[in-house]
């Protein structure tokens, strides 16, 4: 195996734009980075985004059980109609 090929790490520091927060971090590259948005403000890793998608998803649903609903009823209606023409 060959010597000294990986690149060493350095610790630096991360900062959070939004929330000012600081993390540690290790990295090949000496310099510290600024990040706009970390683990804590982002609300994807909160959970606030998947139930969100979820509630719309089921209302999504809900809409269109509702269309069918009418649409059955609409036919129903649409067929006594008919019947009630033909026993005339």
């Amino acid at each position: 195996m060959q010597k000294n090929i990986h690149s060493s790490l350095h610790l630096i520091i991360t900062n959070c734009i939004s929330c000012q927060t600081e993390y540690q971090n290790y990295s090949t590259v000496k310099e510290d980075k600024k990040i706009n948005t970390c683990a804590n403000c982002n609300p994807a890793y909160k959970g606030k985004v998947t139930a969100e998608i979820k509630i719309e998803r089921a209302e999504k649903f809900s809409q269109r059980q509702q269309k069918e609903q009418e649409k059955v009823e609409e036919k129903k209606f649409r067929q006594q109609k008919a019947q009630q023409r033909r026993s005339k």
